[in-house]
Formats: C-alpha cells, sequence, structure tokens
C-alpha cells in the first residue's frame, strides 16, 4: 500500500515537470520591414560627369592677377610664384584674368580642352594690356591738350585781328562840322552816305563803291542829325537825331539824292541827347550805346525794349557815343576803345566780348562819334583831313 502511493505520487510530480517544460504561445507583434534608402535622381549634367583623367592648365603671369575660370574665382597669382593648376574636363572655358593694380586691366578668353590626361601651360601676358591702357590715355590726354591748344589759338586769333585799311570818304571841305555823325550803305544806288552832326545846315555826302564824292554840288543834313543807317525792311535811309528831334527818314530823289525827310518819331527816344543809334535788322530795332550799356528800342514803336549790360574792359576809354552793328553771328555789335585803338565786338544776346580788332597806330580814334560800320568796313573819321577812313578785318 504503501508502495502504492509513492508510485502515485512520483507520476503527479512527473506530469508537473512536464506542464512547466511546455511554452504557452505568445502574441506575436508584426515587424514591418525597413524603408529601402532612395538615391536621388541624378541631374543630366551629373549623369554625364567624366570620371576619368583631367586636363591640368598651369597658369603663369607677368602682373600680378586674380584668375576666373566660368566666373569661379580660382585663385590669385603673382608673377614670382608658381604656376596654379587648374584641372579641367573636356569642355570650352571662359577664361579670365583681372589685374591686382587695376581692375580695368583685363584679360579674356575661351579655351577648349579637347584631350585629357596631360598638363599644359598657360600665359596670361596683363602687362601688354596695361602698356596698351596707358599708351590710349596718354594718347587721349595728348589729343585733348592739342585740342586745348587749339581753342586757345582760335579765341585769341579770334579775339586778336587787324583790321586793314581800304578806302576813304573825303567830305567837302567847307560847310561846317567837324564830328562825323556816321556812315551808311544804301545798295540799291551802291552809295555811301556821310553826314556831320552838330547842325541840319552842316554837309551830307554821297559817294559811289570806289569811294570818290559824286555830289558837285554841296548837299546838307537837313536835320541835327546823330545816327544813320540803311533800313533793309523799308528800302530808306533813315536817322536819329539831336535830343528829341527824333527819328527820320531821308526822301530821295531819282538821282538817290536827299530833298526832304518824313519824321518817324518826334520825341526822344534815345538813352542820351548825343547818341548816335544804328539799326538791328534781325529783331527790327535801333540801338543805342550809353553809359556801359546797350539800350535796344523798338523801331516801330520808338519805345525802350531793354537794355544789355556789357562786360567792358575799361568803360572810360570807350567812345561815348557811338556803336556799331555788324549783324555778324555773336559778334553783332561793336564799340570803339579810343585809348587802344581796339574795336570790341560783343554777342548781342550775352554782352560778352568775342573779338578784338587792332586798329593800326595812324588810325584816328575819337572819344565821341567819328565811328561807324556798313558794307563790311569799319570807319573812323580824320577830323583834321575830314575824311572817313574804311578799314576791314
Amino acid at each position: 500500500m504503501r508502495f502504492l502511493l509513492s508510485i502515485v505520487a512520483f507520476l503527479i510530480l512527473l506530469s508537473v515537470t512536464s506542464f512547466a517544460q511546455v511554452k504557452l504561445p505568445t502574441k506575436q507583434t508584426e515587424t514591418k520591414p525597413a524603408p529601402a534608402k532612395q538615391t536621388p535622381a541624378k541631374t543630366p549634367e551629373q549623369k554625364q560627369s567624366y570620371s576619368g583623367p583631367v586636363f591640368t592648365l598651369k597658369v603663369i603671369t607677368n602682373t600680378d592677377c586674380k584668375f576666373y575660370v566660368d566666373g569661379e574665382l580660382k585663385g590669385i597669382i603673382g608673377t614670382d610664384e608658381a604656376p596654379l593648376k587648374i584641372n579641367l574636363k573636356m569642355g570650352d572655358y571662359q577664361l579670365r584674368a583681372v589685374s591686382i593694380d587695376n581692375n580695368e586691366d583685363e584679360f579674356r578668353q575661351i579655351y577648349t580642352v579637347d584631350k585629357t590626361g596631360m598638363e599644359k601651360f598657360f600665359e596670361i601676358d596683363l602687362k601688354a594690356i596695361t602698356e596698351e591702357r596707358e599708351r590710349k590715355i596718354v594718347a587721349e590726354q595728348d589729343a585733348a591738350k592739342k585740342e586745348e591748344e587749339q581753342k586757345i589759338i582760335w579765341v585769341e586769333e579770334s579775339k586778336n585781328a587787324r583790321a586793314n585799311y581800304v578806302m576813304k570818304l573825303v567830305m567837302q571841305a567847307d560847310g561846317g562840322g567837324s564830328n562825323g555823325a556816321s556812315v551808311a550803305y544804301e545798295p540799291s544806288f551802291n552809295r555811301y552816305y556821310a553826314v556831320f552832326a552838330g547842325n541840319a545846315a552842316y554837309p551830307l555826302s554821297i559817294f559811289n563803291e570806289e569811294g570818290e564824292r559824286i555830289n558837285s554840288q554841296p548837299l546838307t543834313a537837313l536835320s541835327d542829325i546823330r545816327g544813320l543807317w540803311y533800313n533793309s525792311k523799308t528800302g530808306n535811309l533813315e536817322a536819329n537825331c539831336y535830343d528829341s528831334f527824333g527819328v527820320i527818314n531821308y526822301i530821295l530823289d531819282r538821282s538817290g539824292f536827299p530833298v526832304n525827310f518824313n519824321t518817324i518819331f518826334n520825341n526822344k527816344c534815345q538813352p542820351d541827347v548825343h547818341s548816335s543809334g544804328v539799326y538791328d535788322p534781325n529783331r527790327n530795332e535801333i540801338l543805342y550805346y550809353y553809359d556801359g550799356k546797350v539800350y535796344h528800342y523798338n523801331r516801330n514803336t520808338g519805345n525802350l525794349i531793354g537794355t544789355l549790360k556789357l562786360n567792358l574792359p575799361d568803360q572810360n576809354a570807350i567812345n561815348q557815343t557811338s556803336i556799331v552793328y555788324t549783324g555778324k553771328n555773336k559778334q553783332e555789335i561793336g564799340l570803339l576803345n579810343y585809348v587802344t585803338k581796339t574795336i570790341y565786338l560783343f554777342d548781342i544776346n550775352t554782352g560778352g566780348i568775342t573779338k578784338e580788332v587792332e586798329l593800326p597806330p595812324y588810325a584816328p580814334c575819337e572819344s565821341m562819334f567819328c565811328f561807324a560800320y556798313c558794307n563790311g568796313y569799319f570807319w573812323l573819321f580824320n577830323k583834321s583831313q575830314r575824311a572817313w577812313y574804311g578799314y576791314n578785318y
């Protein structure tokens, strides 16, 4: 009995041990496979990249410079340094070198590599480029200097011309008068008309183009004349008179001799009683000089339009009454320096001197009256000879 119980206990122990060694199934966790590593797609350039042998460019220079390949700075090269080595593949490259001293000195070249596996020296001659730039600078400076010198010469020549005696108009010996008022040229008769200032009874003389007096009988001024001119718009000889005697035009007979006059303005339309007027056909104005200024009067109304201040080197040496009108561009009006015997020509728009005409030392120059211009000649009156001397330049 006791033996039987032992066997049963043994069997139970054996069963328990076997059950403990059996592993119960556990819930399995599903493991997902790791995603595969993706390689980025190659660009067309990467696909075509060259991994074979390269071409080595050994760059040297005679001027310190920065060296670029296709716009990328590859290095700075010195004249006494080892060559700069640049590895290149097959293809075309834009090479550029810029001087350290002056970035205006620049070398550019398209370089083609058509064979690899080799080395080649490449010399950049920036010194020649620098020398060429400096040569151009010197040439430009020389040209500018020469141009400036020519301008100076032109200005000096234009400002200093010499007047030459051309002809003489001798007034009649009797009849009074000592101050020559003016000379005018009348183109329809091809004659010069000259008159004295100071009295209506003083002489008026007429001359042909050769300067010969053609009036055999004495003629008079008919009014107290100060200025005399030909009006190309009206076709008349006109004059301004003393003080408030006004402006007149002469009535000529068939022979061109004055027989009477018409009064255009019968009031004082001038700055001074002795002002000697001239006519500007371009503006249809009568011009007068007085005390450093030009006075502009309207020819149709007689009204003052305005004044122009002149740039005078010595106003005290200027003829006080007389002004001339030449009509030449930027030399329209002129005044006489009776001390230095120089005619100053002025730009009518600015009042600046644009030319100086030097008269001969023997030229008669007076401080009042005795100065005129017509038909391309300056006229100066010699009181002792009672003659007008004509000068061109």
